[in-house]
């Protein structure tokens, strides 16, 4: 799948790069909450002599009133503010003037204190108003307006969405700072109002880092795919997801693509979902799909359901995730293509841990204090399908597992709770007898295949230090 995302990537950049007059793929935005949506709004390093970026403020560098256009109408002079060293890079918004055209304009150049344009901004001749530099005030007014690829910077802060926003153009990330961009700073937050969703992404996707994104407990999912011709894509990383319910729209949980049978891919890294009521904390998905999803790192606490999926030929992999404390009728429910889940903590499902009718592969995981383990209500798999199990650590959980094969490996018994205090969110292994103590050191496989190093993994979510003591962190690096 990454390779095959790549590659439209790669089309998508050349195709921005080859056109004439645009803005560039490599523009960086920037959206604050004391921003405004007439501000230039976007800097681009990479023209041949970029000067100072001026997104970073809440008000306009420049505000222009005689931005005269030139024979070349390409290119403005201005009396007033005349172009320097500092000017290249930075975004321009016209915003009035008779024969001018509105819009965002990238300043590439300049040459004896005129501005070389991306492209024409008008009749020759004519005189526009505009602003340069500064930050914008919405998200959307920043999607609609970039291109494919480019960077949006988020300042921390509240950012309310009153309707949903259909995402138009692929390959935008989302990266949500604190005082400085990058700085993975306190995450700015995205909130749905009402029973409306916050995205809608049928034929497009992003990427978004270091964002908060809240619903308001009984409102719709925080977005949804309803149909798509196969590029739409979404990933979240390091980012706090809660409270979004399953009506509205489209219904389900945080990302519904139920009435969507195309292909579709999802990932989640170091992502902490909390208390979504919906149908599914990450994906609701009945259609079958080509493309896959992928959860790695993350934390799922207090959701109805964390994940339903029915995967593609790529297959869904679940690896080093802590599911605790659904209350639906599972925590994870998967169908359809090959399921793969390593190193994961199932603890404390109030019905069923895993549900699967689809070939499956498990290593390494613990299901401790559910009410069921695991249920199996699939066909023995065909194909260049495998279904297999090895090394997996069950305890205290209610009701026995249902259809599940013997293990290829040897499976752990435990007798003991093996976390230091999974209520108050550190799952930890401990080192009680019968508890953690079987647990650590002893993930398959003990010796790497052809090498003569050992492992000395732990099975579960959380390793331990290479000292075999105290974790580096508690969930997934989160502490909330």
């Amino acid at each position: 799948m990454s390779q095959l995302r790549k590659l439209a990537a790669l089309l998508l950049f050349l195709g921005a790069s080859l056109s004439w007059g645009a803005i560039s793929a490599t523009a960086h935005w920037n959206v604050r909450t004391d921003g405004s949506n007439t501000n230039g709004g976007f800097f681009d390093a990479s023209v041949g002599s970029p000067g100072t970026d001026y997104t970073a403020q809440a008000a306009a560098q420049i505000a222009f009133t005689d931005m005269v256009i030139g024979a070349t109408t390409t290119q403005f002079t201005s009396v007033l503010n005349a172009a320097t060293t500092a000017s290249p890079g930075n975004g321009i918004y016209i915003s009035g003037g008779t024969g001018c055209t509105v819009g965002w304009y990238e300043i590439l150049s300049q040459s004896s204190g005129t501005y070389v344009m991306d492209r024409a901004m008008g009749t020759a001749a004519s005189v526009c108003t505009g602003n340069l530099g500064g930050g914008l005030l919405t998200l959307q007014t920043a999607m609609t307006n970039g291109v494919a690829n480019n960077f949006i910077n988020l300042k921390s802060g509240t950012y309310t969405f009153t309707t949903a926003y259909t995402i138009a153009i692929t390959g935008y990330t989302v990266v949500g700072y604190g005082a400085t961009y990058n700085d993975g700073g306190t995450r700015p937050e995205i909130l749905a109002s009402g029973t409306n969703s916050l995205f809608v992404f049928n034929t497009a996707g992003a990427e978004f880092v270091n964002v908060n994104f809240t619903g308001n407990g009984t409102g719709g999912p925080g977005m949804y795919v309803s149909s798509n011709s196969g590029s739409a894509y979404l990933t979240l990383l390091n980012c706090y997801v809660a409270s979004f319910g399953s009506s509205g729209t489209d219904g389900g949980g945080f990302i519904d693509q139920t009435n969507n049978s195309n292909d579709y891919f999802a990932a989640g890294l170091n992502v902490y979902f909390s208390e979504v009521t919906g149908n599914s904390a990450f994906i609701n998905g009945a259609g079958s799909r080509a493309y896959s999803e992928y959860l790695v790192g993350n934390y799922f606490h207090g959701n109805a359901t964390s994940l339903v999926a029915a995967g593609g030929q790529y297959g869904t992999f679940i690896i080093n995730n802590i599911f605790s404390g659904s209350t639906g009728s599972y925590e994870i429910q998967l169908q359809g293509g090959q399921i793969y889940l390593f190193g994961n903590t199932f603890y404390n499902a109030g019905t069923l841990a895993l549900s699967v009718s689809a070939p499956y592969e498990l290593a390494n995981n613990i299901f401790y204090g559910n009410h069921q383990a695991v249920s199996n209500s699939g066909s023995a798999p065909s194909g260049n399908y495998t279904q297999s199990t090895m090394t997996n650590a069950y305890g205290s959980n209610t009701v026995a597992n249902t259809n599940w094969p013997t293990t290829l490996g040897t499976d752990i018994t435990l007798t003991a709770n093996p976390f230091v205090s999974a209520y108050t969110g550190n799952f930890q292994l401990n080192t009680t007898t019968g508890g953690g103590s079987l647990l650590i050191g002893k993930a398959t496989p003990s010796v790497f295949p052809g090498a003569s190093s050992t492992n000395n993994l732990s099975v579960g979510a959380v390793q331990p230090a290479a000292s075999g003591g105290a974790v580096t962190v508690l969930v997934q690096g989160f502490a909330y």
